[in-house]
């Protein structure tokens, strides 16, 4: 029998042919701050400082660049998935919406994106990998799921690149304000 899609976040941990705990859960930020914001603060939760610090430079020109255009929309995935494409180790992105739903359910990396089905999301979550869940129509929040009893921080997949742009870009800066 086919996989179907998962229609609630508890399929990932209440599976009857693998039921699990349920997950730690952190409230990471609420939407209401735009999609920028959340996605930082995403950033900021999962990464250790100096890289979050990159990835929230590269979201404030995102949303830079986007406010120039004349139709131009940040929406949540859009920058939630622009965090995740970054990290070493993949997230799973569920977006949920109204009545709990789950509309979209991917593994996110440097590698790419890919929807799952619900039993591909189970086996996932169970391996451990944690959840990003965004609620845009009901609580407006963006929760951090996970098996573990902690939150380990993340990391960059291309770290060095970002942190050098970083350091070249301060400099150029420094020597420009003479």
């Amino acid at each position: 029998m086919a996989s179907r899609p998962l229609r609630s976040l508890d399929q990932l941990w209440t599976h009857p042919t693998n039921p699990s705990p349920q997950p730690q859960r952190k409230l990471i930020a609420s939407t209401q701050g735009g999609a920028c914001r959340a996605a930082a603060l995403l950033a900021k939760y999962l990464l250790v400082d100096e890289e979050a610090e990159g990835v929230a430079h590269q979201l404030e020109a995102r949303h830079f660049t986007v406010r120039q255009q004349k139709d131009g929309h940040l929406s949540l995935m859009k920058e939630m998935s622009f965090v995740a494409a970054q990290l070493a180790t993949p997230v799973l992105l569920c977006i949920v919406g109204d009545g709990h739903v789950v509309r979209s359910c991917a593994t996110i990396d440097y590698r790419g994106r890919r929807e799952l089905l619900r039993d591909e999301a189970v086996d996932i979550y169970q391996r451990g990998t944690p959840v990003v869940s965004v609620d845009a129509e009901g609580s407006n929040t963006v929760s951090l799921l996970s098996r573990g009893n902690a939150f380990q921080k993340l990391r960059l997949h291309h770290k060095k690149p970002i942190l050098n742009l970083l350091k070249r870009s301060r400099s150029v800066l420094e020597t420009d304000t003479r």
